[in-house]
């Protein structure tokens, strides 16, 4: 996401799709052209989980994007796991805490 966008800035939205929960959790990635450091630590604490600066190369991008998409399947089989026994993939104690 730009952090500039029409009608709004990118780190409004990033409000908007903060998730209601952790599990519901959308890698952002923000491309700017402010190298300002307290502009990136803004986006990260409004939730960002990446920020590039332009310009940039396309080949960074993609490792970033990659790196994104890695982490967020990891995350995915990490939550499942935790609630389902490894052997018979049944529902397990955590399961029903949560």
């Amino acid at each position: 996401m730009d952090a500039v966008l029409p009608g709004m800035s990118g780190l409004s939205a990033l409000d908007e799709l903060r998730p209601k929960s952790p599990e519901e959790s959308i890698p952002v990635l923000i491309f700017s052209d402010n190298n300002d450091l307290r502009a990136k630590l803004l986006a990260f604490r409004r939730g960002a989980h990446d920020y590039v600066i332009r310009p940039f190369e396309a080949e960074e991008v993609a490792a970033r994007v990659r790196s994104l998409v890695r982490n967020r399947i990891l995350h995915q089989m990490l939550q499942i796991t935790s609630i389902s026994d490894p052997l018979t993939s049944l529902y397990n104690r955590r399961f029903l805490s949560v």
